[in-house]
């Protein structure tokens, strides 16, 4: 994913926590239309759901006590925590800000790994069931007209 979606990701995170106006948004992501902006708030909400219909596990406690938007909030903190304390040392801001876009975009192409694993996964099932009811076919027709298909 190139650079300018990662930031455009980010900056509608923040709209949807409430970090940022939606004019400060449009105006970061030089995006002149609000229409642009909704399209990608509705991204970012299908990557979340993505993100959690595939790691149910991993959001299983955090849903239970707080909404998706809280467990990005969350998500946020800790990031933020991390940043604040790798800034006792020197030279450590400048590369925060750089690593924390390194961590968006790979949690970007994580979730589009994660749909298209999901996308295979669904074929891969469609598949065995062709070809279960292929076999189931096979058998009644080997039994029907007492003829072998399958030599196996």
């Amino acid at each position: 994913m190139n650079e300018r979606k990662a930031k455009i990701l980010l900056v509608v995170r923040e709209v949807l926590l409430g970090k940022l106006s939606v004019e400060d948004a449009l105006e970061q992501t030089r995006i002149k239309d609000k229409r642009t902006l909704i399209h990608w708030i509705k991204v970012v909400k299908d990557i979340d759901k993505i993100d959690q219909d595939l790691n149910k596990e991993t959001y299983h406690n955090d849903i239970d006590k707080h909404s998706i938007g809280e467990c990005i909030k969350i998500d946020q903190l800790k990031l933020d925590n991390n940043v604040i304390s790798s800034d006792k040392n020197p030279g450590a801001k400048e590369n925060n800000s750089e690593l924390a876009q390194k961590i968006i975009v790979l949690q970007s192409e994580l979730t589009e790994l994660k749909r298209r694993n999901k996308e295979f996964l669904r074929f891969q099932n469609i598949l065995t069931n062709k070809i279960n009811n292929l076999e189931i076919l096979i058998d009644y027709a080997e039994w029907t007209y007492k003829v072998e298909i399958l030599k196996v």
